[in-house]
């Protein structure tokens, strides 16, 4: 029973990993389309993993101030989560992301897409953008922890 037990935990961790490292690579595919509709779930989900990291962090960040100690399985996830973060980060600042963005503006007003407006466009980077300077701030601060503890 004992084995039956480790066998389906260690599952859950594989399918929970392949799951999250299957949802960013199709941020890749997503990336690479001009479609304007894809363009928006892009920036929409990028939100979401940048959301999703920065939890992570900030409880790695909590687990440090809370038991004064560097080594811990929340921190020692943020380490496993490299791959994605690196991910997130390089669709973010790609060539491909900022022409996306750029096409979609202009197209936007030039009245050949009405699905959504230059505000709701606007509003929804804003939202990425801030999602993005907390897990910025969320980094720093561990980085901050783990030299100064």
């Amino acid at each position: 029973m004992k084995n039956f037990l480790a066998i389906v935990i260690l599952s859950l961790f594989y399918f929970n990993t392949v799951i999250a490292e299957t949802k960013y690579s199709d941020l890749l595919i997503l990336n690479k389309s001009s479609d304007p509709k894809k363009v928006i779930e892009l920036v929409e989900k990028l939100t979401l993993g940048f959301e999703i990291e920065t939890d992570f962090i900030e409880d790695c960040a909590t687990y440090i101030k809370t038991f004064k100690t560097k080594s811990n399985d929340k921190c020692r996830k943020v380490l496993e989560r490299q791959d994605s973060i690196s991910r997130l980060l390089d669709i973010f600042g790609s060539n491909e992301f900022k022409t996306n963005m750029l096409n979609l503006s202009k197209k936007i007003d030039n009245g050949s897409i009405k699905f959504i407006t230059g505000n709701e466009l606007l509003n929804k980077l804003e939202t990425l953008m801030k999602k993005n300077d907390e897990f910025i701030n969320a980094t720093k601060t561990v980085t901050f922890l783990m030299k100064n503890l």
